[in-house]
Formats: C-alpha cells, sequence, structure tokens
C-alpha cells in the first residue's frame, strides 16, 4: 500500500514539472519560486530596442500617406500587433501571420531554454527570459518582471549630443521623446509626432476625386489630403491654373489655337498668343490703305496705320511713333485756349502736352481784328489793350477805357462820372462796330 503511494506521488511531481514546462512552451507568463514572479532589478540601459523586420524603418505618418487609401481589413503581424490592412503591415516591415484581428492562432514551440532573466513584453507580460518573448512575437519594453519604469525623457547614450526638446515624437516602442534625435540615439524609428500613442491611421474610400496641394501634390482625394495634413489649393490634378484678373472689356482676339477670347488678357491668361484682332478665323490677308497715320503699339512696334497694326494682332498703344510719352500731369482747371490747329483745349498744359502752340486765350475761333483801329483800353486783368476787339478776344471785361490803370468810379468828380458814361457809349458803338465790321 505505501509503495503505491510513493509512486502515485512521483507521478503527480512528474506530470506537474511537465506541465510547467508546457506552460513555457507555449509562451505564458513566467511563474517561480512557488508562484512567485521573479523580481530583478531593472536596467532600462539594458532595453531591446525595437527594429522594424525587414529594412529600415518607416514612421506612421509615412505609412499612412502610402496606405491610407486601402480599405479597413486587419491583419495580424509576426510581431503580434494588428494592422489596418496588409499594405500597413508591409510598410512597417513585418509579416503577416493571420488575415484576421490578433491574436492568432497558438504559435509553435519556441526551442527556448529555462534560463532564467526575466523581461517585460509589449502586452505587458513578464517572460522567463528575451527568446521567450520574441517567441510569442511580444517586443522587449525592458529588462526585469513587468510593469516597466515609466519615462517620457529616455535618456540618450553617453556618444549621442542632442539639443534641448525639439517637440515631443512617439517611437516605435511606444516611449514619448524630445525630440527626433533622442530616439535616433536610442535607435528608435519615429512614428509620429507629439506624445504617445500615435493616433490610428485614416480610412478614406478609394475613389478617385483628385485634388492638388499647397506643396504642388496631386492627391487621390481630399479625405487622404486630410489624413496626410496636406491642404487643399485647388480641385483636380497639379498644377492649378492660376487666377487672372482681367477687366470685362470686350475687345475680341482670335487666339493661336483657333478660340476667339473676350479680350487679349483672357487669351494670355490661357496661355494662348492672340492671331489677330477680332473674331476667329482670322483674315487670310489684310486690306489696309496707305494712309500714313502711325501708331505705336504695345510690343513697341511702329506701323503705318492702325490697320495694319491689326493685322499683326498686335494692340495700338499710342498715336505716333514708338516710344508713346508719358501722360501729363494736367489739372482739370477750365481755362480754354485754341490752338494753331484750330483745336480748343481745356487749358494751356493740355495743348503744350500734345505739342501745339497757343493761338489765343480763348475757345476756338479766335477772333480776326485786323483793319480794327487804335483805342486802347483797360482790361479786368489790369492789362492794356490795343482795341476792344483785342480785349474780347481775350476774354477779358472791360474794365475802362485808356490805359490802365482806370479812375475810382466812387465819389469822382465830374469829369470821372463823364469819363464813365464815354465808357459805356464806347462799349456801344464798339459791339455795333464789331456786328457789321467783321461780317464784311
Amino acid at each position: 500500500m505505501a509503495a503505491c503511494t510513493l509512486r502515485f506521488l512521483a507521478l503527480c511531481v512528474y506530470l506537474s514539472l511537465a506541465a510547467s514546462a508546457l506552460v513555457h512552451e507555449f509562451h505564458q507568463p513566467s511563474e517561480i519560486n512557488n508562484g512567485k514572479t521573479l523580481v530583478v532589478e531593472s536596467k532600462p540601459e539594458k532595453a531591446i530596442p525595437l527594429k522594424v523586420v525587414g529594412g529600415n524603418p518607416l514612421t506612421r505618418n509615412s505609412c499612412s500617406k502610402k496606405c491610407g487609401h486601402h480599405h479597413y481589413r486587419p491583419v495580424c503581424g509576426t510581431d503580434g500587433q494588428t494592422y489596418s490592412s496588409p499594405c500597413m503591415a508591409d510598410c512597417y516591415g513585418v509579416e503577416e501571420e493571420c488575415n484576421h484581428q490578433c491574436p492568432c492562432h497558438a504559435h509553435p514551440m519556441c526551442p527556448c531554454g529555462s534560463e532564467v532573466d526575466p523581461v517585460c513584453g509589449s502586452d505587458g507580460l513578464t517572460y522567463t527570459n528575451p527568446c521567450w518573448a520574441l517567441c510569442a512575437s511580444k517586443n522587449v519594453m525592458c529588462t526585469g518582471p513587468c510593469p516597466c519604469e515609466p519615462t517620457t525623457t529616455p535618456t540618450a547614450p553617453a556618444n549621442c549630443t542632442c539639443p534641448e526638446s525639439t517637440g515631443l515624437v512617439c517611437g516605435s516602442d511606444d516611449v514619448t521623446y524630445t525630440g527626433e534625435c533622442q530616439a535616433n540615439c536610442s535607435d528608435v524609428a519615429v512614428m509620429c509626432t507629439g506624445a504617445c500613442p500615435c493616433p490610428a491611421p485614416c480610412e478614406c474610400p478609394q475613389g478617385p476625386d483628385p485634388v492638388c496641394t499647397t506643396s504642388n501634390k496631386t492627391i487621390l482625394n481630399p479625405c487622404t489630403a486630410d489624413c496626410l495634413s496636406e491642404e487643399v489649393a485647388c480641385n483636380g490634378s497639379c498644377p492649378c491654373p492660376e487666377i487672372c484678373e482681367c477687366t470685362r472689356i470686350y475687345n475680341p482676339v482670335c487666339g493661336t489655337d483657333g478660340i476667339t477670347y473676350a479680350n487679349p488678357c483672357l487669351a494670355q491668361c490661357q496661355k494662348i498668343e492672340s492671331a489677330c484682332s477680332g473674331m476667329c478665323p482670322c483674315p487670310t490677308s489684310c486690306n489696309c490703305s496707305d494712309e500714313y497715320a502711325p501708331v505705336c503699339s504695345t510690343r513697341g512696334q511702329n506701323y503705318t496705320n492702325a490697320c495694319l497694326a491689326g493685322c499683326e494682332a498686335d494692340d495700338v498703344a499710342c498715336n505716333g511713333t514708338c516710344p508713346c510719352q508719358e501722360p501729363c500731369a494736367c489739372t482739370r482747371e477750365l481755362s480754354p485756349v485754341c490752338g494753331v490747329n484750330n483745336i480748343t483745349y481745356p487749358n494751356q498744359c493740355v495743348a503744350n502736352c500734345s505739342n501745339v502752340n497757343v493761338s489765343c486765350q480763348n475757345q476756338c475761333p479766335c477772333c480776326n481784328c485786323t483793319g480794327y483801329p487804335e483805342s486802347r483800353v483797360c482790361g479786368t486783368d489790369g492789362k492794356d489793350y490795343i482795341n476792344p476787339c483785342e480785349l474780347q478776344c481775350a476774354g477779358v471785361s472791360l474794365a475802362c477805357p485808356g490805359t490802365c490803370p482806370c479812375p475810382s468810379a466812387e465819389g469822382g468828380s465830374i469829369e470821372e462820372r463823364k469819363s464813365s458814361d464815354n465808357q459805356s457809349m464806347f462799349l456801344w458803338l464798339t459791339s455795333i462796330w464789331q456786328k457789321f465790321y467783321l461780317r464784311k
């Protein structure tokens, strides 16, 4: 009876040890020393940095840009992490273990020994040694049992010098660093800007609705552009059309593309040269006269007349030969003068700007005082005139007969009053003389 009891106890011990080994084979947390987790001093400097399998690490933003247009079809990677699509898993250099969210079925047993070197996995479980964590496709967050000591500013290696904080970034180890330099010094890829965790990747439709961003990039659709933090400049593919500010003046031209544009500015906005003035089609030949009326075009070309300029689809800038004169800065004062070309100008300045000499200080036609007898008078401008005809031609009123200055009319003597009466009579006779004499 005692022998049976001993054999039964031995069998129980054997089964217990086998079950313990089987637990380790299936990557469960280490339970050592009578069910108590082994306490080992944590040494962050010995932490195994995460390295993305299959090439250089890519940031989350880069992968979001590459795979943002893929539909949500989660897969479980060999690292035990769920990715929103096969593209995202491939972008991170991780192979697919199964085509659904983690976890997948149990991993095959790993040839890991029973060496006690506990580490904390990315799933928050303590593994007997790093081999068991890697076998479970978990990243080693720190040496020693879980939990790891929280930190947002890992100490950079002694041989790595970084400036002060340049902006928080989230590393591929889910640790927030004070800058990209700190992450690089720790051999950790930057997954996104800002503190951890990184935002989930965008899910956008695959329907094409291209937009052009302010960085001159053509993006599949507005949703994808927003996910990539790209500002939309215009709808459609790049480049965006230039915004032209043209007047609404209707001055049609026929472009070299055979299309009629409302004015030359609109043609230039489309980067089309004008073939001819007017509507399309352009005339095969120009029928212009030999009239010499030179004009200067907007291209600085001289033409015999405006018709020939139009035949060359060249707009007239000014009359006369090139270069065109700068416009004169004359006031709007109305003091008409008559030019030698018998044209009335608003004032002397305008006549001078037109290179025309003034014939008289009045509207055209100028007066002809030939044959009028000399009879000096004083004008209201204080000037002497040979006769009233010259006074009237100058557009000046009579102040008094005779030379200036005129005598005072207030309280004057009898002689002065007689002079005033004579002045009135003189003006009346002058008007009668002009009526009959100038008609001849």
